[in-house]
């Protein structure tokens, strides 16, 4: 944005507008641009020839009496248009109801008389343009502290700017929690420069950032070469996130902002729960934070879709609140007490993001790996082991019934 600022007078007499140019031309310094316009009309178009040239208006003078569109109407369109442009009418004919009308239809810096005092013209302009530049500070800041601090965040803490936000601030609620990253990037990285580990990690969450958003979640925490993300919705929100992530993934490896390194594979764990959302830390530093169980196991989760070999992992709570299309997509692939928690969860699958064949077969054969699954938490594993070596023979390349197989023959 440049730090060069203009302002528009706008007036019906010529003469008006000589004197203008005379008493404003280098009286505001050299970093203000002063354009002028007689009517109302050529205002609004040379308003927006500035704003398609990326020139910045901060202030708009205009007379009061003009043919065609008044001064007090050109302002109250400007302000519809942009409310952030300080608006000043400067006349000798306009009445106390005209003041009053534009003061609430055009937020109204100033209203100066006709004749004006040279002093409090440059006076006026002058705090007009440095109460544009506070609002233009404090709007780019709060854009800033967006990307530390998603507004999301602040919407559920029911706080309108960061400024509101106190230490200890937090409120409860149900919400899926999903983590992803990306499998043996520590490896991968290795062959990378620092630069590379950067630009190669950006340009993938450059790609998965607007889907997470497409599907009404948030970014909480980024992790290294992983993303711990929030959805408000129904964990259905979240499965349609994975299928997308998992579609945008193929794209990615396959672009050239990945040609030069392997193509990746991603892990996702996700579980639904009731957490707490807040900020914690000191007066002097604090974060926002999310403590609950369910972010502990949909982080455990996660880590075990390496042993599975499976991209999506979640829990039962998540199955058990997809509608009948997404759970058609889904199979039960454990019974597993997660790692630093006694219960035992039950782990399911979803293949939605899978090719046709590889879905088929997930489908037609998730009947009997349920059957072994249950055999094998019964402690029956000779009955398991007979109908995972058939499901091997059927379909050996399934990495699930691989992993109980072997698990078989441990027993």
């Amino acid at each position: 944005m440049s730090d060069k600022l203009t302002i528009i007078c706008v007036d019906d007499e010529q003469t008006v507008l000589n004197s203008l140019e005379s008493e404003l031309r280098g009286a505001l310094g050299t970093n203000v641009n002063i354009e002028y316009a007689d009517s109302a009309s050529y205002a609004l178009e040379l308003l927006n020839e500035l704003d398609l040239d990326g020139e910045e208006v901060a202030v708009v003078m205009s007379d009061y009496i003009m043919p065609g569109k008044r001064g007090d109407e050109l302002l109250a369109s400007i302000h519809k248009l942009r409310p952030e442009i300080r608006k000043i009418m400067l006349t000798g004919q306009a009445d106390l109801q005209a003041v009053a009308n534009v003061v609430n239809e055009a937020g109204l810096f100033r209203y100066i008389s006709k004749p004006w005092d040279k002093h409090d013209l440059l006076l006026t302009l002058q705090s007009a343009i440095d109460a544009y530049k506070r609002d233009r500070e404090l709007v780019l800041t709060n854009r800033a502290y967006r990307k530390f601090v998603p507004h999301e965040f602040l919407k559920h803490l029911n706080k309108k700017s960061i400024l509101d936000v106190n230490l200890g601030d937090q409120i409860e609620k149900e919400m899926t929690v999903m983590f992803t990253d990306i499998r043996g990037f520590t490896s991968i990285s290795q062959d990378m420069t620092p630069a590379e580990n950067f630009n190669f990690i950006n340009s993938y969450l450059g790609v998965m950032e607007p889907i997470i958003a497409q599907h009404n979640g948030f970014i909480d925490k980024y992790v290294g070469d992983g993303l711990m993300v929030l959805f408000d919705g129904s964990p259905a929100d979240a499965i349609g996130c994975a299928d997308s992530m998992l579609v945008a993934l193929q794209y990615f490896n396959d672009s050239d902002s990945s040609s030069d390194f392997p193509p990746i594979e991603v892990g996702i764990g996700r579980h639904v729960g009731s957490m707490m959302l807040g900020t914690v830390g000191s007066e002097n530093r604090m974060d926002s934070t999310v403590i609950s169980d369910a972010v502990n196991t949909a982080s455990r989760i996660e880590h075990l879709t390496k042993s599975y070999l499976v991209s999506v992992i979640f829990t039962e709570a998540v199955y058990e609140r997809l509608n009948r299309v997404q759970r058609d997509m889904c199979r039960l692939i454990d019974h597993a007490a997660v790692s630093g928690r006694n219960k035992v969860e039950a782990l399911y699958e979803y293949f939605g993001a899978d090719d046709v064949i590889t879905r088929q077969s997930k489908k037609q054969y998730a009947g009997q790996l349920r059957e072994a699954i249950e055999f094998l938490n019964t402690g029956h594993p000779e009955s398991a082991a007979e109908i995972l070596n058939s499901l091997r023979v059927s379909w050996p390349s399934d990495p699930v019934v691989r992993f109980h197989v072997a698990r078989t023959e441990q027993l």
